[in-house]
């Protein structure tokens, strides 16, 4: 039995946490990230008087097409793999009954996502600015009953971080923006950034999860990023279900190096 404290930063046992996963893999290292963010939120606003109105059950950030990362959708992937079969049956239904409606509504937009999809190299080609209703894109993991967070463990960057932190180019300067507009519910604040937790000295780590640094090659590569949505449709192309991570073995068993020494192996195919 492992008795040490799980690298996550949970304080729980490894054993009891994440047995599964190497400590040095690159699952867990964005599995520290969100670690990380969490604490340095909930520091922020306990000193902080602006909190936002940011409660549970709230669903207004949990529709949009908001790109994630391969690595991102692949924790969410896991994650899915622990549930029963009538749990993880519901929620690629509704996921399916969603896909089916935006290729009707926006045949466009996935003609293009498709196409990038195709592409042999693990670039992400352009930035997706089509016009769209952002209700038009309900995250599959919202419980209709409760409108909770069926993933909430292992959501997304943008989820733990829209409207309550920001880092980068998410805080504008001064003479830039007057009045910056977080959510419909919150509405427009004067520099709501300054209100906002500062994950600025995460900015490297959160950039990592679309960019892996190859320091001993000395090259850089930037992996495709996808709406939620379309991460689901892609899995059930490849696997049939969404139970299975993308290059499992590599990402959350064995330590990172190796996950980047075969990227580098693969980027130099298309040279």
């Amino acid at each position: 039995m492992d008795n040490s404290t799980c690298f996550c930063g949970s304080g729980k046992l490894k054993d009891e946490c994440h047995p599964d996963i190497h400590e040095k893999s690159r699952a867990a290292r964005v599995l520290k990230l969100y670690n990380n963010i969490d604490n340095k939120i909930e520091a922020h606003y306990k000193i902080n008087a602006g909190k936002y109105p940011c409660k549970k059950g709230c669903t207004e950030c949990c529709y949009t097409d908001f790109p994630i990362s391969d690595i991102e959708m692949d924790l969410i992937s896991y994650e899915v793999s622990k549930w029963n079969v009538n749990k993880t049956s519901m929620v690629m239904k509704k996921a399916a009954r969603n896909f089916d409606f935006i290729v009707k509504k926006y045949p466009e937009y996935i003609k293009t996502l498709a196409a990038d999809s195709n592409n042999s190299k693990d670039i992400i080609l352009k930035s997706f600015t089509y016009n769209v209703d952002q209700k038009d894109f309900p995250c599959a993991f919202m419980d209709d009953k409760s409108k909770e967070c069926m993933i909430y463990k292992v959501r997304p960057v943008v989820c733990r971080t829209y409207g309550t932190a920001f880092y980068n180019s998410n805080s504008p300067s001064e003479n830039e923006v007057k009045y910056y507009e977080v959510c419909s519910k919150i509405g427009q604040r004067e520099k709501s950034y300054k209100f906002q937790a500062d994950l600025n000295d995460l900015n490297g780590e959160i950039k990592s999860l679309s960019y892996i640094n190859m320091v001993l090659y000395s090259k850089s590569l930037l992996v495709r990023s996808y709406p939620m949505f379309f991460h689901i449709y892609l899995n059930f192309l490849e696997h049939g279900s969404l139970t299975v991570a993308n290059d499992f073995d590599l990402k959350f068993l064995e330590p990172e190096e190796k996950y980047i020494q075969h990227m580098y192996n693969r980027a130099s195919m298309y040279k």
